[in-house]
């Protein structure tokens, strides 16, 4: 068990839930410390404005369990943590939230292809991403919503061996999830994504 780890995303839960970004039970937060240690995740069903230390467990890299109490599960969308964790070595927190803007954005976005995509030029906050050009241009994926959730995942971990420049990608009608080397570069990554998905539906017809 890591306590930092879970007095962390104590904190992130309740950032998150007093913006409105994680209602009812939905989303899920992750870290990992080291690229070698176990990732410290909440469980299913948890409500993340009321979360506690006992609303998470730790997985290693396969998702199995090592601290499972009677009644808790690990989430579903656990294992598009895990194809996070694989793929990005440097990777030290993965953050999901459903929020409004995110939600209603991937909705704009074609439906020829999964992942399709949503792209921004010219934003200032697009610095967010650590992308630095003049003008520059940010295509944040956005992957179809199945209920197979292991199919997100080998669809996420096929882009990420891409290695895309955008830390953050949306599901369709789902949300945002967003990665960084700590949890506040997560955190900062989940902002932008979300301030670009803002813009995008203030300009919407």
């Amino acid at each position: 068990m890591n306590p930092g780890a879970r007095e962390q995303l104590i904190q992130e839960a309740a950032l998150f839930h007093s913006r409105g970004w994680m209602p009812a039970t939905s989303g899920n937060l992750s870290i990992r410390p080291s690229p070698n240690a176990e990732i410290t995740i909440t469980a299913s069903g948890v409500d993340k404005g009321a979360l506690e230390t006992s609303g998470m467990l730790e997985i290693d890299t396969d998702g199995n369990p090592s601290n499972l109490s009677p009644g808790m599960k690990p989430s579903a969308e656990t294992a598009i943590h895990l194809a996070i964790y694989r793929q990005l070595p440097t990777a030290g927190a993965v953050f999901h939230v459903h929020t409004v803007a995110s939600t209603l954005a991937s909705m704009h976005a074609p439906i020829d292809a999964s992942p399709a995509e949503l792209t921004f030029q010219g934003y200032e906050l697009i610095k967010g991403y650590d992308i630095w050009e003049d003008d520059a241009t940010a295509a944040i994926p956005v992957f179809d919503n199945h209920g197979d959730v292991s199919s997100i995942a080998r669809e996420v971990e096929a882009l990420l061996r891409t290695s895309p420049r955008v830390p953050a990608f949306l599901i369709r009608g789902h949300g945002i999830t967003a990665w960084g080397s700590t949890p506040a570069e997560a955190r900062k990554h989940l902002e932008v994504t979300q301030f670009l998905c803002e813009c995008r539906l203030r300009l919407s017809p």
